[in-house]
């Protein structure tokens, strides 16, 4: 008997390594490669710190500027900091829960644009955005996100001996997003700082003005929005009046240049994303978009609207869309037909 109970040991021993091994291999993956960018140039000496489920797993800094990690699915949320001296701190965080892992092993290509810093106010402001997957368009994107205020007014409501925290962080990203031309937000923490110190004459100077300000972006929108209308209902008024089958020709030929989609080129540039497809796209959901652009890239078919040199502009155009039935555009950066930015 003692004989034959060693092996028998070693043997279910065995059997117990091969079956948690299995099962780890058959996990489903999905690997995030993430890069540095400022306009066109790569960004070196970048720092990463990797968090999982709020325990850190790792922090490096990369001389490349680029960092890259391994979700299984299951594994509940991750998130990373990504930070350098003289630009705004950006992090972005993964809900595994909302990824579908259709496949083994898949993997997905993040670009950072880093933003730099013009105060002491915007350095200490986080941009924060959740990678988020779509089913419809079968691609991941990422949204900005913004919590600062929520952590304000718990730690508001948590303690009085906060209040003095309270309203430092208010008016500091109250100033941040004042100079980021986010009024909306900046009157929000502008009120924030005033319920923790309603005496602070400091914050009720802009807050008196964050609401003309907020009046007048919404007038630039709307005309810019109307230029936009008006420029698609314009007709060419240089037809001649020679004969009917002159005019019937002209207004064909225009017809053909107003739909012509133009050929991307492989410079870098700014543009409003509406959607992003595998394959088939309905193309008249798509027929009032001004400036209308298709980029062919090596995933996916990115319907697209506008080429800016100036981010500026393509966040006005990014406000424009939404307000006439697209809700879900936001700007990316461009190398020809490829997505390089977030």
């Amino acid at each position: 008997m003692k004989r034959t109970s060693l092996p028998l040991f070693i043997i279910s021993f065995l059997f117990l390594i091969s079956s948690a091994f299995t099962q780890e291999k058959n996990k489903k993956k999905l690997e995030v490669f993430i890069e540095s960018f400022e306009q066109n140039e790569r960004i070196k000496n970048v720092d990463f710190e990797l968090l999982q489920n709020g325990q850190e797993l790792t922090k490096i800094n990369s001389k490349k500027g680029s960092f890259s990690f391994v979700m299984n699915e299951g594994d509940g949320m991750y998130s990373i900091m990504i930070k350098k001296n003289g630009y705004l701190t950006k992090e972005v965080i993964f809900n595994t829960k909302n990824f579908p892992f259709e496949k083994k092993y898949d993997y997905q290509d993040l670009y950072i644009e880093f933003i730099p810093v013009k105060n002491d106010n915007e350095a200490s402001y986080v941009y924060r955005g959740e990678m988020t997957y779509e089913p419809e368009s079968r691609a991941y994107k990422v949204d900005q996100i913004d919590s600062s205020m929520i952590n304000l007014k718990k730690n508001y409501e948590k303690s009085l001996e906060r209040l003095k925290n309270v309203h430092r962080e208010a008016v500091e990203n109250g100033d941040a997003l004042a100079m980021l031309e986010e009024f909306e937000y900046a009157k929000n923490f502008y009120e924030l700082a005033l319920e923790a110190d309603p005496d602070d004459a400091y914050s009720k100077e802009p807050l008196v003005k964050m609401d003309s300000l907020i009046v007048e972006k919404k007038q630039q929108i709307k005309q810019e929005r109307q230029q936009v209308v008006a420029s698609l209902a314009t007709k060419d008024e240089t037809l001649t009046e020679d004969s009917a089958e002159t005019e019937k020709a002209d207004a064909e030929e225009e017809k053909r240049k107003a739909t012509k989609k133009p050929v991307l080129s492989d410079s870098d540039y700014y543009s409003v994303q509406l959607g992003a497809f595998h394959d088939w796209y309905d193309e008249s959901a798509f027929s009032e978009v001004p400036d209308l652009l298709v980029a062919d890239g090596a995933d996916y078919k990115r319907v697209l609207s506008g080429r800016f040199n100036d981010r500026e502009k393509a966040v006005e155009r990014m406000d424009t869309l939404r307000q006439i039935g697209f809700p879900e555009a936001f700007v990316v950066t461009m190398k020809g037909k490829e997505r390089i930015g977030f």
